[in-house]
């Protein structure tokens, strides 16, 4: 890894952070840009940072269960990246191209929140700004399923249980899960 000297990324627009076992010492970030890197606490240094592989600004991190170096991104851009953390590479774009997509509505179909189902598969949800949970396939890039859960507003969170891999709890724009 190589420290990246002050100036040359965008700090100022960190989002998230989470802890990781990438670096001992450090945390991954996710920046407006859609780029991903590595901050060393104790060297006080962003030692890695990625090419921006989002169009936007990262909205939710999530770390595989069962294995550490894979990383899932959710994005105003409306996709999931999924990413092998060891090389900082992206290794998986889903999204769904919307019927009649245009400039203007792209962005529409925000993903909030990401969450990996437990155990060693290879699943994940992705909830939206149209209130759209969808469960993908990461190793196939296939969406599985898609449903809304009654209202048209936004999913601003999402947690697969751990107790139940049947259950998938969300957090509604009105307060409600």
């Amino acid at each position: 890894m190589h420290t990246i000297k002050a100036g040359e990324a965008p700090l100022i627009n960190i989002l998230n952070i989470h802890n990781t076992s990438y670096a001992k010492d450090g945390f991954l970030l996710s920046f407006k840009n859609g780029s991903v890197g590595i901050f060393n606490y104790s060297k006080k240094a962003l030692e890695f940072l990625t090419q921006p592989n989002h169009s936007e600004t990262i909205f939710d991190m999530a770390f595989k269960p069962n294995n550490k170096d894979i990383l899932a991104t959710g994005s105003y851009d409306g996709s999931i990246k999924i990413w092998e953390i060891n090389q900082m590479q992206c290794i998986a774009n889903l999204y769904k191209q919307i019927q009649n997509e245009n400039v203007q509505t792209r962005n529409i179909n925000i993903v909030y929140s990401v969450t990996w189902a437990p155990g060693d598969t290879n699943q994940i949800v992705g909830v939206s700004s149209k209130g759209e949970v969808r469960l993908w396939d990461t190793i196939k890039g296939k969406l599985l399923s898609e449903i809304s859960p009654g209202l048209s507003q936004a999913i601003y969170w999402a947690h697969w249980s751990t107790l139940n891999p049947t259950f998938i709890a969300v957090g509604h724009n009105d307060g409600h899960a």
